[in-house]
């Protein structure tokens, strides 16, 4: 019973150590709040300390930040950790660093992946500018907004004036109610009783082909979600 305290006291004390060396400007009284509200369990405790972190704004703020940051710490370096894993038997301080490294591998996962989405919402509004100052903005014939031409799907009349252009989102949410009602074929969301589909390999990757506008950038027109339920109903019929 003694044995169980101790280590269980070792597991917050090393816990504790760990996240006060990973947000340095955070406060041990909200360190220590986060910590009791998640049970002291390492992994999700260091996530919302790293949420609070990330979103901290000044005008409502979830914690103080200390004047002058903590020093930073060598002790739980990537290659310090590595190290510690290959020389020590003590199995709680095994426990605690592979949960460290566990997390560390989300973290880098998620900022990699709000980085990616940040810099495809730059390239996207600069692809808007680029669009509007050269012309290429279209209407799309299902909700009326305006898209840039890299970013439409067209039917597949064989008179190139009477294509109708569509923006994705329209595009894949007609697929979508036509892969939910069992069918794999798309065609044409015109009101003018266009009876022109989309084809096979238009459906995956589009190019761009109207009056003088060539080579345009190709743009993903279904998920791989609703081309799997495509090809599952062509299939079955």
């Amino acid at each position: 019973s003694s044995s169980f305290v101790w280590w269980g006291r070792l597991l917050i004390f090393s816990r504790r150590k760990i996240v006060q060396t990973e947000f340095l400007d955070v406060p041990m009284a909200y360190i220590d709040e986060v910590l009791n509200q998640e049970g002291y369990r390492l992994f999700t405790a260091y996530l919302a300390l790293e949420k609070a972190q990330r979103t901290y704004d000044p005008r409502q703020p979830a914690y103080s930040k200390l004047k002058s940051a903590r020093k930073v710490s060598n002790e739980f370096k990537d290659a310090k950790i590595e190290e510690l894993l290959r020389i020590t038997d003590d199995e709680a301080k095994k426990e605690v660093l592979r949960e460290l490294q566990a997390v560390r591998r989300t973290r880098q996962k998620d900022d990699a992946e709000r980085q990616a989405k940040h810099s495809a919402a730059l390239d996207e509004e600069e692809n808007i500018q680029r669009a509007v100052a050269e012309g290429t903005m279209f209407e799309c014939g299902c909700c009326c907004d305006d898209f840039p031409l890299n970013r439409m799907v067209h039917c597949d009349n064989e008179k190139p004036e009477e294509m109708h252009w569509f923006c994705r989102g329209c595009a894949l949410k007609s697929a979508e109610e036509e892969a939910g009602s069992g069918k794999y074929a798309l065609f044409c969301m015109s009101m003018d009783k266009c009876t022109a589909g989309f084809s096979r390999d238009q459906r995956y990757f589009i190019s761009y082909r109207f009056t003088n506008f060539t080579n345009i950038n190709r743009a993903i027109f279904l998920t791989e979600n609703i081309i799997k339920v495509l090809d599952g109903n062509e299939q079955e019929t």
